[in-house]
């Protein structure tokens, strides 16, 4: 069990502010009360908390920094950086745009970036190619973290997600102000629960309020992993006439179909795609996309990060945060009805 500043107190006789003093070398404690304090921890077999210790230094070196310095971790550049920088800027923070591969492995990044003087690190775990080890030999307790998304590597970090309700229907209004009055939605089943009912919900809302402008959705569901049954289900709907245009949630099941031999049933119509690659060269396939959300993402992550730095709280911690982003300012514009 480790020796704390308490134990040497009640071995000294003295109180714990005293003994705090005394053990750092302050000014106002006489010779003969740090000696009496220093042979209690000798006995005792005290040792300073490094952790304590190392937040200190921190909040010391935040004091005499003119600025915080957040760094936006990702593999390649892109659109989302002048969200993140525009952000810090707001706050009156400094923003820098890191790619991993500039490093030598996880631990030399880890080593430079808190050697650069960086506060804290917002993550995109969608935009980062590291491995789970990789993941493992970054020393993330250096610095304090923020993720961009949900994933299963970054537990025990702060997360600020996206909203699947808004990334929907906002869609869903972008096709049928292009013109499309016959849409197939489809659906992939995920992990995210959470996800699935917001996307569904949106279509239903979509539906339930354009029925009088001619709109009409069909909405279907498919298992993700496109097993046996589920890429028959697949084929019948992309065989069928009804559509003159399909969206899918994501980009990603476009190019599990094609894989699967789906490719030439996909080229008969228009499809879209609710999250999308940033810089997709197919013409349908960025309809609205990763991008719809991202200045409310990164102000809010950065206002986390700010929060985490002023607290003190570095690396992954039991009770992490999830901030949603406020759908109000998306879905508004969303719900009104066609001219």
């Amino acid at each position: 069990m480790r020796v704390t500043l308490k134990d040497v107190a009640k071995q000294s006789g003295l109180g714990l502010g005293t003994v705090s003093r005394a053990m750092a070398d302050k000014f106002g404690v006489a010779p003969a009360t740090r000696a009496r304090v220093l042979a209690a921890a000798r006995e005792l077999g005290y040792r300073p908390n490094a952790a304590a210790r190392a937040l200190a230094g921190q909040r010391l070196h935040l004091h005499q920094k003119d600025q915080i310095l957040v760094a936006f971790l990702r593999h390649e550049s892109g659109v989302s950086d002048a969200y993140f920088e525009q952000a810090c800027a707001n706050r009156g923070m400094r923003g820098l745009c890191v790619a991993p591969k500039k490093f030598a492995g996880p631990k030399a990044a880890a080593r430079e970036l808190y050697a650069w003087g960086v506060d804290a690190l917002i993550v995109s775990p969608y935009k980062l190619a590291w491995t789970e080890a990789d993941m493992k030999d970054f020393d993330w307790s250096l610095f304090s973290i923020v993720g961009m998304a949900r994933d299963f590597r970054f537990g025990g970090f702060e997360i600020v997600r996206h909203h699947a309700f808004a990334y929907m229907h906002e869609s869903l209004v972008k096709l049928r102000d292009a013109g499309f009055r016959r849409i197939q939605v489809i659906l992939h089943r995920s992990i995210s629960l959470y996800d699935d009912d917001e996307r569904l919900g949106a279509a239903l809302a979509f539906q339930s309020r354009n029925k009088s402008g001619g709109v009409r959705l069909r909405i279907s569901s498919i298992d993700g992993d496109l097993d046996h049954e589920s890429m028959s289900t697949a084929m019948d709907l992309l065989s069928s006439d009804w559509a003159d245009v399909i969206l899918f949630d994501h980009f990603a099941f476009i190019g599990r179909l094609r894989q699967r031999g789906g490719g030439d049933l996909l080229d008969r119509r228009p499809y879209a795609a609710v999250i999308a690659v940033d810089d997709s060269s197919d013409p349908y396939g960025t309809v609205s996309g990763c991008l719809l959300c991202d200045a409310q993402r990164f102000s809010r992550a950065v206002s986390a990060c700010q929060n985490l730095i002023q607290t003190g709280r570095r690396g992954r911690f039991e009770h992490p945060a999830e901030h949603l982003i406020d759908p109000a300012w998306e879905v508004r514009q969303s719900l009104r009805r066609p001219a």
